[in-house]
């Protein structure tokens, strides 16, 4: 039996996972994140301690599993979209690494919108621009701290950081530079009309050359392998953005099936071979299966704002008696003391930001004095399940309704939010096997790279197993769908607040 590592570095959590060749996960170990919010709407994270829980993760997951470390054949990487980390001619953080909950640039994107370079940028991109792209970045650290960028060597995502200090070797992962707002998406490279439009056209030889997802980048150096406990020599893949590493790990491979992400970010995608012309939908991406496009529609407004409320609100009241592992199981129960038809606040979930456009803030509408934890942690599950049927009802303007659609994310823990999802959206949702398919997209990557399979496609047949359907029920659709009214018209009142 051979196995590979799959690394996932999302907004909250470093996630290593050793899977065999038939996509069972032998181990996995987690580390928790640390964000900084040295200012509102920024997010940051320190690059070195980044490193170190990524190698810290990778010792834990090797040490409670029973593989011997010369039966790993591969490591490949998954990790968050968007944000920017920086690094010098010696490899060395030139800065603290941007997240994609970031929205400094916020003004700059409203700018750009209106003197009409966010219309001629799309014409390359055909993404709509957010704040937490690296064009964006970029732009407001030329404003901000023009130091940073005369200093720095290397524009890295999350990924291609992580596989630098793994091997060396820089390079831009492809599916992840696709959503930097900097990609011809005809042409698949970096778009030096963007980066002129942007006034950064100087910029383009600190980008790193592209690699293809599944392409052997290089291989664990003794230092890496020193201080992550691998052994020397270990074959890296160049790894996925985490949407393409998510999709992949829950059998994307056609447009039968939307997908539908709930953790730090909301994201809902389908894959196609052409990508949306117009502006109907948010973002178009590379796939990381050639010839195809990742059609998406996503915002910060999911799991993360229920994970926020917990850790600041409910701390003391759930870490008295339980652990992470279980926070799902703690929510359940104070969700379903209440009846479906009890009067609950209405809950905006944009601590984050939210939907592209919004100008509206995270918010409680109606609270009142009888209200408790449980009538709260309801409210935020109901309204993030609401903002996940936005993004979906704007995604099926491009597309027909799905017979099913696929749910990954931490939010799968929850049988009682996945039964939520299916009856809000009314469509059955299909779970898989695997509680982490952004590790096990990446593992994909990693074994291909290695020559165990030969494409994503017989990847994804070896390894991608359905383990069970949750129906929607028709009466409590009924309740939501009032409910969701509801939710549309707090939305619109807030955005004219």
């Amino acid at each position: 039996m051979q196995y590979f590592i799959g690394i996932d570095n999302g907004g909250t959590l470093v996630k290593a996972a050793i899977y065999d060749e038939n996509g069972k996960r032998v181990a996995c170990a987690r580390e928790l994140l640390e964000m900084e919010i040295p200012a509102p709407g920024w997010s940051e994270r320190d690059m070195e301690k980044l490193w170190e829980a990524n190698c810290q993760a990778l010792k834990r997951v090797l040490g409670i599993s029973d593989v011997a470390p010369e039966d790993i054949k591969a490591i490949s990487f998954s990790g968050h979209g968007k944000g920017i980390y920086l690094v010098d001619e010696k490899g060395r953080p030139v800065r603290k690494g941007i997240l994609s909950t970031d929205a400094r640039a916020s003004g700059i994107v409203q700018t750009w919108q209106k003197n009409g370079i966010a219309e001629k940028m799309y014409e390359h991109t055909h993404q709509a621009l957010r704040a937490c792209q690296p064009i964006c970045l970029l732009r407001w650290l030329a404003e901000k701290e023009p130091e940073t960028l005369a200093h720095t060597k290397w524009i890295f995502g999350v990924n291609d950081y992580i596989r630098y200090r793994m091997t060396g070797i820089a390079g831009g992962e492809l599916t992840n530079y696709s959503g930097s707002g900097m990609m011809d998406l005809d042409n698949r490279c970096i778009s030096h009309e963007v980066l002129k439009l942007a006034g950064l056209e100087d910029l383009m030889e600190k980008c790193p050359p592209l690699l293809n997802p599944e392409e052997l980048a290089g291989f664990v150096t003794k230092e890496a392998a020193k201080a992550a406990g691998l052994p020397e020599g270990i074959v890296c893949a160049a790894g996925l953005f985490d949407i393409d590493a998510c999709a992949i790990g829950m059998g994307i491979t056609d447009h039968s099936r939307i997908a539908i992400l709930a953790g730090t970010w909301g994201i809902h995608e389908y894959i196609s071979t052409k990508y949306v012309e117009d502006s109907r939908t948010g973002m178009n991406s590379c796939y990381c299966i050639k010839g195809w496009y990742l059609v998406e529609e996503s915002s910060p407004t999911s799991v993360s704002n229920f994970e926020w409320f917990v850790r600041n609100i409910v701390r003391d009241k759930w870490m008295g008696t339980h652990t992470r592992d279980n926070l799902y199981d703690y929510a359940d129960h104070l969700a379903e003391e209440l009846d479906i038809h009890e009067n609950i606040p209405v809950f905006l979930p944009y601590l984050f930001g939210g939907p592209a456009h919004s100008n509206a803030f995270g918010c409680f509408l109606g609270l009142q004095a009888n209200h408790t934890y449980s009538h709260m942690i309801r409210s935020i599950m109901e309204g993030i399940v609401f903002c996940h049927r936005q993004h979906l009802e704007k995604l099926l303007e491009t597309r027909k309704k799905p017979c099913a659609v696929r749910l990954g994310g931490g939010i799968c823990a929850s049988d009682f939010w996945v039964q939520m999802f299916a009856d809000v959206l009314k469509i059955p949702v299909e779970l898989q096997d695997t509680e982490e398919p952004g590790t096990l997209g990446a593992a994909m990557s990693a074994a291909i790279a290695c020559g165990h399979f030969h494409s994503f496609h017989e990847a994804v047949e070896q390894t991608v197993h359905i383990k069970t359907i949750v129906y929607p029920d028709r009466k409590a659709g009924e309740i939501y769908q009032k409910k969701y009214e509801e939710y549309l018209r707090t939305v619109k009142y807030m955005e004219g607040y």
